[in-house]
């Protein structure tokens, strides 16, 4: 059958542009532990992943609180049980993990387990719970549990699980709690940088969208949010599974309810977060090679939907049919495992390797008959095209790219299929089979014809990569790196490009030339030739009977495990070697500058020296175990040798790589648990337990509680809660009860803990409810909690009460302070019909000085609208009392009894005499203090200047 023919056109750059933040992915508690150098954590740097998303989906929500104490260990990081509980990945070992491979966390916060006791539907965020979210989210940020940078903090985890888990009310009540408690947290934190010097920008705080097919949901949800929480939230997350290739596109409505919120009022530009993809797992799903295409369809449509960053599901989730990577015993290792990639983990690798900075190329029906699938990325450095079968038939084809990619500098491929592992019963050989076993055949341009077509031949399903680099710029090629067969040939032919590459043969005989550029290329294992061609290249053979020829350049040669061959061309060449194989170098030689390092491992010039014997035209250095380097065509220049050893040297060229050789590689053994000592994380649990039993107290039990506490024991309540989070999260009622139950003294205990901007923040979080909570104080506690409220947020709580209720509580502070006191809290209640007075409301002003321009004493007893004294007072009103709260409420009382004030003074000359003596005393003293300067007003005669 002749191959079928398949032209790309042209197609324009679209949808949001790629970067590693949609390569994320899901750490999960129970089973992905990060030693370094275990099976899990070789697989995220296989990856390249950089943002992990942690503990979990239902994990977070139905095990985080239950395993808290071992979860949260810093004295027992690595999770081992210490009464013979599973082991846990740690919040301690997640950071210490993140922070050392420069990783941004991605936190769930668990909701369920913090909702009142009822039924489905009728609970509400429980007080206690929010306290623990609040306190523990503020050890997170002060890197209580270790040093990483936490991106986002996710509300919860699939609200709707099994249609069991929470209601979207519910949901939508707990999300308003959390988002504004999470943000006040987040601005204390930052004001305590600032005042350190240091910048600090806040986490992410995302909330999920319903995965329902209206509107409804989303508006149950967003019917909860107050504006403070719109306010506070930065993304909405949504999950993505979709189970074959032909309804990937299907899912409008899951994009829609992502858009109710971001087209809802009150939040700011929203990101989006699918913060779980992959293909649902059930019986009728994609499987095996098909799986890994509709990854591939998957990415484009979240670029199309404008997905911000995605962290997929199941990297190495045993149970799971479409994890991307497969446990299998290994003996050899501490752990008993090593792993493999699927073929659809090898698809997602392909992708995390080559889209960051593209953006997708829309190439629609590249093929009518439905046989092959197209999807291209590029920009204006590179294009890759990934081109799939969907058919179970081999079929060959013969692809015109010249329209979609006129012209490159370098072309390299590689096509993904399956064999069948003769060793065992299963048949991987399946492509759609979820355990079969992947097959990664590298290509260069070998398979373009003289007319710059592709020829390709697919078995059922395969897929094919094509990369094209379009500028000068170096590249990144690789052959397979998991899964090695005996029954299948992994030999690689890689070619570089003029650019500095990175070439990596893996497993397999490979063929690795460098070409141009200054290139590092790693042979990996097998029996590999590798050349760096011209440029200073970096060249290791890796295991392996190897030959390394560095070419032309200053190249640096490593081997290290298996026997080696090794040339280094013209050019000033260094030999990295080990004691432990054979090597032979063939063109070592009297060339200044060239030198030898054998990694450190003879201590003294006399214990190589020593070594060395004529071999016929060549040196021969034997080491122990009779291990030797030869030296070809060298005999009789000991002098030379002994001269470029770099071990001995004071500045070594290769001391940099020489160093990294000899750091321990990580072998998986779980990490050694520090000194015993005193977990300060189980004190704190015990104090958020404290803390946690009063926070579920009824009204009664608190104002026992209360009334119970002596100095002494106050003082430890105090130092075993954070008073300004447990002053927030404690109910209306209960705080009440707790305040008015308190003596005077205990009262002003509490009070001096709580900040200013805690009480105001309680307050104006209680929106229309305010006035219900401040009745229920009595007069001194009332009089002492609205002492620390500030007055730019004084201004925006008292309109929220009703007049009557402003009655109530007025009368109720006048009691304490008296009904002629000048304290600010006189008016606190006064309603203000007009919240922005203007100071000279009668457009015709009296002639009479006594009501003129509305400083009526002033005037009436200066006897002059000019005065200077009456002037620089009249400023201090309109340029600073009218914008402060109570300066407004003075000015209100003011001009309610200036006029009779002024008109009692104006025809008394020794009461204007005394006016006059008390005024200009206040005028001095505030403009000894510059207090009009402070607040950005100019000088009195710069200001007559001006006029």
């Amino acid at each position: 059958m002749a191959p079928k023919e398949i032209v790309l056109p042209d197609a324009v750059f679209s949808g949001t542009v790629v970067t590693d933040a949609h390569f994320g992915a899901n750490v999960l508690m129970t089973m992905n532990f990060l030693d370094p150098g275990g099976p899990f954590d070789r697989l995220l740097q296989q990856m390249g992943t950089d943002d992990l998303r942690f503990p979990g989906g239902s994990l977070s929500e139905e095990l985080l609180f239950l395993n808290g104490d071992q979860l949260w260990d810093v004295d027992h990081p690595n999770g081992v049980g210490q009464n013979g509980e599973p082991r846990l990945v740690t919040f301690p070992a997640f950071f210490d993990y993140a922070n050392a491979h420069d990783v941004e966390a991605i936190i769930v916060i668990p909701t369920e387990p913090f909702l009142t006791e009822g039924a489905y539907g009728t609970r509400d965020t429980s007080a206690w719970g929010l306290y623990r979210v609040m306190t523990r989210v503020d050890m997170l940020i002060d890197q209580f549990y270790g040093e990483s940078r936490i991106s986002t903090f996710s509300i919860g985890n699939e609200y709707w699980y099994n249609d069991e888990r929470m209601t979207a009310e519910e949901y939508g009540k707990i999300a308003n709690e959390y988002a504004a408690g999470l943000q006040y947290v987040f601005d204390v934190h930052a004001a305590e940088m600032q005042a350190l010097g240091i910048a600090w920008d806040d986490p992410d705080i995302s909330i999920q969208a319903p995965q329902a097919p209206d509107v409804l949901d989303s508006q149950e949800i967003l019917a909860q949010l107050d504006m403070d929480a719109r306010a506070a939230i930065d993304m909405v997350e949504t999950h993505f599974y979709p189970r074959v290739f032909n309804r990937i596109d299907d899912f409008d409505n899951l994009w829609d309810r992502v858009e109710d919120f971001q087209n809802a009022p009150g939040f700011g530009d929203l990101k989006t977060f699918v913060s779980e993809w992959n293909v649902k797992s059930d019986t009728d799903s994609d499987f095996g090679l098909l799986q890994g295409t509709d990854l591939i369809e998957i990415m484009h449509v979240m670029l199309q939907e404008g997905v911000d960053a995605a962290t997929i599901w199941g990297l190495q989730y045993t149970q799971l049919k479409t994890r991307l990577s497969t446990l299998h015993a290994d003996p050899d290792s501490p752990s008993g495992y090593d792993y493999h990639l699927s073929s659809s983990g090898e698809v997602f690798h392909w992708m995390s390797e080559t889209l960051p900075g593209t953006q997708s190329m829309e190439l629609g029906v590249i093929d009518p008959t439905g046989g092959i699938e197209g999807h291209a990325f590029g920009n204006s450095d590179h294009v890759t095209i990934f081109l799939s079968s969907m058919s179970g038939e081999p079929q060959d084809i013969v692809l015109n790219i010249h329209d979609l990619v006129p012209d490159y500098t370098h072309f390299w491929g590689a096509e993904l299929g399956v064999m069948d592992d003769p060793m065992t019963v299963a048949n991987e050989g399946d492509p759609l089979n979820p355990g079969n076993h992947p097959c990664v055949e590298t290509f260069n341009a070998s398979i373009i014809d003289a007319d710059g077509n592709i020829h390709l031949h697919f078995d059922a399903y395969e897929i094919a990569q094509l990369n094209f680099q379009l500028n000068d710029a170096g590249v990144h090629i690789y052959g397979q790196a998991t899964a090695p067969m005996d029954a299948v040939n992994h030999n690689d032919n890689l070619v570089g490009s003029a650019g500095g590459d990175l070439i990596e043969g893996f497993i397999g005989n490979d063929v690795l030339r460098g070409l141009a550029g200054s290139d590092s290329i790693y042979g990996g294992s097998g029996d590999d030739y590798v050349n760096g061609g011209t440029g200073n290249d970096l060249v290791d053979g890796g295991t392996g009977l190897d030959t390394v020829d560095g070419h032309s350049g200053n190249d640096t040669l490593v081997g290290l495990t298996g026997d080696t061959t090794m040339t280094g061309g013209s050019g000033v060449d260094h030999f990295v070697l080990t004691v432990d194989t054979n090597t032979i170098i063939t063109d070592f030689g009297d060339v200044a500058g060239q030198t030898i390092s054998f990694v450190d491992r003879y201590t003294e010039l006399n214990d190589v020296m020593s070594r060395v014997s004529s071999d016929g035209n060549d040196l021969l250095i034997t080491h122990d175990d009779g291990f030797f380097t030869r030296l070809v065509d060298m005999a009789g220049q000991e002098d030379v040798l002994a001269t470029s050893l770099a071990d001995f040297m004071e500045d070594s060229p290769v001391e940099e790589i020489v160093t990294k050789l000899q750091e321990p590689v990580p072998d998986g053994s779980i990490p050694p648990n520090p000194e015993p000592g005193t977990n300060p994380d189980l004190l704190r649990e015990d104090d958020m337990a404290y803390a946690q039993d009063i926070l579920k107290m009824d009204p009664d039990q608190v104002a026992e509680l209360a009334a119970n506490f002596t100095p002494e024991s106050f003082d430890e309540f105090l130092g075993r809660i954070d008073p300004d989070t447990f002053f927030y999260c404690m109910r209306p009622e209960e705080l009440a009860a707790f305040m008015n139950g308190l003596d005077d003294n205990l009262r002003e205990m509490l009070l001096d803990d709580v900040t200013s901007e805690g009480v105001a923040f309680k307050l104006l979080r209680m929106q229309a409810d305010v006035g219900g909570f401040l009745t229920q104080l009595d007069a001194d506690p009332l009089v002492d909690l609205l002492s620390l409220v500030p007055d730019e947020d004084a201004e925006v709580i008292a309109p929220r009460i009703g007049s009557e209720t402003r009655t109530v509580l007025q009368d109720r502070v006048d009691s304490i302070i008296g009904e002629n006191s000048t304290s600010p809290l006189a008016n606190f209640f006064v309603e203000d019909e007009d919240p922005d007075p203007d100071p000279d409301p009668d457009p015709d002003p009296d002639p009479d000085p006594v009501g003129s321009s509305g400083c009526f004493v002033a005037t009436a007893a200066y006897g002059d609208l000019r005065h200077p004294e009456v002037e620089y007072l009249r400023l201090v009103r309109d340029m600073i009392l009218i914008n402060h709260v109570w300066g407004r409420v003075f000015i209100k009382v003011y001009w309610s009894v200036g006029p009779k004030l002024a008109r009692f003074v104006a025809p008394r000359p020794a009461l204007r005499r005394v006016s006059v003596a008390v005024l200009h005393r206040i005028v001095t003293q505030l403009q000894r203090r510059r207090v009009l300067q402070k607040h950005g007003v100019l000088p009195m005669e710069r200001l007559r200047r001006q006029r």
